[in-house]
């Protein structure tokens, strides 16, 4: 977490988990496979993220907003005779514009996300390789029309490569 000044704040993560298993017969882990005991699981995993917060106060009422998060995952399994492996990058990426009074608050903006996965061919099958993204813009309102009853709406459009547009209501 920075406090960068008292109207701007900003917080940076990273995760990252890292595996590699090996199941199956007990026999095959201990090295002592043979014709009868050769059945295994293989399992690697390596997953890396960051996550990126930026608001900046403009008022007392209102504010901008930044968000990022980045991902990186790479598996690889393997059985007798099978093998899938592959490596998949997202990414999000969101600006924001919130405003908020007594009854009311505000919040528009817009996001970019990228998702793309690439297998790795280890024989004769088609890999599922895919490469997507997607935009959008929103706009939310929630009007606190009394103690008891607040009323929530929105509306959002995206436009995702694959797809096409598409208008979401709230």
């Amino acid at each position: 977490f920075l406090y960068l000044n008292d109207k701007t704040t900003m917080n940076f993560g990273i995760n990252a988990t890292t595996e590699n298993r090996i199941g199956g017969d007990i026999k095959y882990i201990e090295g002592k496979s043979d014709s009868i005991h050769s059945y295994f699981e293989r399992n690697k995993t390596n997953r890396y993220s960051t996550q990126l917060t930026l608001d900046h106060k403009l008022n007392g009422k209102a504010k901008l907003g930044f968000n990022n998060s980045v991902s990186y995952y790479n598996r690889n399994i393997q059985i007798p005779d099978y093998t899938f492996a592959g490596v998949q990058i997202s990414s999000f990426n969101e600006v924001n514009y919130n405003y908020k009074n007594e009854k009311t608050e505000w919040i528009g903006g817009a996001n970019f996300l990228t998702d793309k996965f690439t297998q790795e061919k280890h024989d004769t099958i088609i890999p599922v390789n895919y490469n997507q993204y997607t935009m959008g813009a929103f706009v939310q309102n929630t009007w606190n029309a009394t103690e008891k009853i607040i009323l929530e709406t929105g509306l959002r459009s995206d436009y995702q490569n694959a797809y096409g547009f598409f208008l979401l209501p709230r």
